[in-house]
C-alpha cells in the first residue's frame, strides 16, 4: 500500500504541473476583439488560475502535514495508508472542484486570524534575506571592481601606445625611420636591391630611375 501512496502522490504532482502549464498559456486571439483575447476567455482563465492556486495550496499543506505530523497520526489511526490513498485519489479526480472547498472551509479559517502576525514574520524574514544576500555579494563586488580597474588600466596603456604609433609612424620602419644612403652606379644594366625604398634620384646623365617591385625597390640604370 505504501508504494501505491507514493505513486498517487507523484501522479498528483505531475497533474498539478501540467494544469499550471495550461493555465499560464495566453488565450487565443479573437477576430471579434481586434486581435485580442476575448473577455470570456480571460474570465475563464482567471477562474482556472484561482482553482490551480487552490490545488497548489492544498498540496503544500498536505506535504507539510506529511513531514511534521504523519509519523504520530499514522500510529493512532488504523488503515492509515488506505485512508491516505483515498484522499489522494479524491484530490486527483476532483482537482480544483475538491481543492477549493478544502481551502475555503478548512485552511482559510485556520490561517485568517494569524494573517497580520504571519505578514510581519514574512517581512522580517524578507529583510534578513536581503541583508544576507548583500553581505554575501560584497566579496564578489570587490573582485569585480578590481577586475574592471585592471582591464581599464590595460586598455588605457594599449590606447596610449596606439596613439603614439599613429603620431610617429616612422618608428615602425627598420632603423627607426632613418634613411640609408644607397650607392647608385652609372653602369648600364646595373640592378641593385636596397633594403629601404629609394626615391627617384636621376644620375649624372639622367638615365637612372627606380621601380617598386613587391616590398623592395629596384634601381635600374640604362
Amino acid at each position: 500500500m505504501a508504494l501505491g501512496v507514493h505513486l498517487l502522490r507523484l501522479m498528483m504532482l505531475l497533474l498539478n504541473i501540467y494544469d499550471t502549464y495550461k493555465v499560464l498559456k495566453r488565450p487565443r486571439r479573437s477576430a471579434r476583439s481586434a486581435g485580442q483575447p476575448a473577455a470570456r476567455a480571460l474570465s475563464q482563465r482567471k477562474r482556472q488560475m484561482k482553482g490551480c492556486l487552490a490545488v497548489w495550496i492544498v498540496w503544500c499543506c498536505f506535504m507539510t502535514y506529511e513531514s511534521i505530523a504523519e509519523g504520530v497520526v499514522s500510529l493512532l489511526i488504523p488503515f492509515y495508508d488506505t485512508a491516505k490513498s483515498l484522499v489522494l485519489m479524491f484530490l486527483i479526480l476532483t482537482r480544483a472542484r475538491g481543492a477549493e472547498p478544502i481551502f475555503l472551509h478548512v485552511i482559510r479559517p485556520l490561517v485568517k486570524p494569524y494573517t497580520a502576525s504571519l505578514d510581519a514574520v514574512a517581512n522580517v524574514a524578507h529583510m534578513f534575506g536581503d541583508f544576507v544576500f548583500l553581505l554575501s555579494m560584497y566579496p564578489f563586488r570587490l573582485m569585480w571592481e578590481w577586475w574592471q580597474a585592471h582591464w581599464e588600466s590595460a586598455a588605457d596603456e594599449a590606447q596610449h601606445a596606439m596613439h603614439s604609433i599613429l603620431q610617429h609612424p616612422s618608428s615602425l620602419q627598420p632603423g627607426g625611420g632613418q634613411r640609408r644612403s644607397v650607392p647608385v652606379g652609372p653602369v648600364r644594366g646595373d640592378v641593385r636591391f636596397p633594403f629601404v625604398t629609394a626615391h627617384r634620384q636621376p644620375s649624372a646623365d639622367g638615365t637612372c630611375h627606380s621601380r617598386n617591385l613587391a616590398s623592395a625597390s629596384v634601381l635600374i640604370c640604362r
